[in-house]
Order: C-alpha cells, then sequence, then structure tokens
C-alpha cells in the first residue's frame, strides 16, 4: 500500500486547508480507514433537582465542558481500480487525520497522524497491535460505562450522548510504539502549493492545482506507471522530469 497525502492552501495562509489522499493498494487484503477530526470544545450548565442522600429536591447549577471529536465529511471520493482517492474542504488548523492502515495477513498493522497547525502539517507513523485492540475496547466501554452513570443522575435535564473517543487519545493512552527505521506502508506528505510553485515559479490558481491533482489521479488509475514501475510519488517525479 502507498499513500500519498497532498495539501493546499488556496486562500493563504489565514485560509482553510485542502486535502487530497490517494491510496494505491498492492494487496486484495488492505484495508485503509480515514478520519478527519476536528475537536468541538463547549460547555454546557446543568440542573440538578434531587440530591442522592437526602432524597431532598435542590436546584444545583453546575458548568460542564465537553470536547466532542467530529468527524469531517469527506467532500469527494474516487476510485479507479486499486487506487482511491479522496479530498477533504474547509480543513482548519488544530483538526488532524488519522489513518489505519491493515492487512489481514499480516501481524501488526500501521497508525499514522496527521496534526494540523497554522504554519505546519506533519506527520508520525505508528505501530499498532491487535492484541492491544482489546485493551482498547476494555476502557472505551469502562469510560462509556462510567459517562452513563453520571448521566442517569440527573433529573429533567437533556441527557448527553457519549462523546466519543479517537485513535488519537488511544495512542495517549497505551503509548504504543512509533515508527522509526522501518514502517510497513511508505507515506509520502506533499505541499502542493511549495510543489507547484517550484515548478513554475509561480503559485497557480487553486482550481489549476486541484485539477492538476485529479489529473495525476487519472494517470496513476493502472496498477503500474506506464514504464512498469510501481506506483510511488518518487516514480512520478521521475517521469515528470524532462529528457
Amino acid at each position: 500500500m502507498h499513500v500519498l497525502v497532498a495539501y493546499s492552501r488556496p486562500r493563504g495562509k489565514y485560509g482553510r486547508y485542502v486535502f487530497t489522499l490517494m491510496i494505491y493498494f498492492s494487496e486484495p487484503t488492505e484495508k485503509a480507514e480515514i478520519a478527519v477530526i476536528r475537536p468541538q470544545t463547549q460547555t454546557t450548565t446543568q440542573n440538578v433537582y434531587s440530591c442522592d442522600h437526602c432524597g431532598r429536591w435542590h436546584t444545583i447549577t453546575t458548568y460542564v465542558t465537553t470536547t466532542t471529536p467530529q468527524m469531517l465529511p469527506q467532500s469527494e471520493h474516487r476510485k479507479d481500480g486499486r487506487l482511491e482517492l479522496y479530498r477533504y474542504d474547509n480543513v482548519e488548523p488544530d483538526d488532524w487525520i488519522e489513518l489505519t492502515l491493515r492487512d489481514t495477513d499480516l501481524l501488526k498493522y500501521q497508525w499514522t497522524h496527521i496534526p494540523i497547525g497554522w504554519d505546519s502539517v506533519s506527520l508520525k507513523n505508528y505501530w499498532r497491535d491487535p492484541k492491544q485492540d482489546r485493551n482498547w475496547y476494555t476502557f472505551v466501554n469502562e469510560r462509556k460505562g462510567a459517562w452513563d452513570t453520571e448521566q442517569n443522575k440527573l433529573i429533567h435535564v437533556q441527557r448527553k450522548q457519549f462523546p466519543g473517543l479517537t485513535q488519537l487519545d488511544r495512542q495517549n493512552r497505551l503509548k504504543e510504539q512509533a515508527m522509526t527505521n522501518e514502517v510497513l506502508y511508505e507515506f509520502s506528505l506533499l505541499a502542493w502549493d511549495e510543489y507547484m510553485q517550484s515548478k513554475t515559479g509561480e503559485m497557480r490558481r487553486p482550481t489549476q492545482c486541484l485539477g492538476l491533482i485529479h489529473k495525476l489521479m487519472s494517470r496513476l488509475s493502472s496498477r503500474n506507471l506506464p514504464d512498469g514501475r510501481a506506483y510511488t510519488l518518487s516514480a512520478v517525479r521521475d517521469r515528470e522530469k524532462p529528457a
């Protein structure tokens, strides 16, 4: 499996990002899960009218701050053979992208975290052990049970759903090992605006930029490049070099 993540900022450094993810599946047993997440922090007021100990009725005002991960919808999804393209518009700083890459024939899998900042986008790969999946699911169920218990204590108040946990929460909890010199799947992160500026000497229009990404997808829709090499970003760049 090969993954190319290209990002652009059409309105400049104070504008939103556009992300395009292209995944080439080398084997039919490979699978990719993508989530673009925005943390939503909200402070709510809750009124509690009864006491668990004495049974008397009281009015107690509490302020609860919760952070709920919001999954951003994809703007476009295209599939052509073993190649898939996902585009996400309106991505903002402080959002992040999670990719879980699996192969049912392998005993470990890969999780990739892409934090998005005002001035930079980076990525880091981590090992994932299926044996740890059960520990994580147990922890999530415990957290959800504790949440539901607290919500059930509320009377005459609209109860809130469990805010959910992300794969980043899992990494913070289990501290799974980061990949250093070895990765399961090749990952390329491309700053599209800088790449195009280095090729042409000037910034292209956003519509042209996205059009070139779609053109790249069409050119890579077959299993290999025309010269027989498997798709990688370096192979694509080599083909673009003048003879």
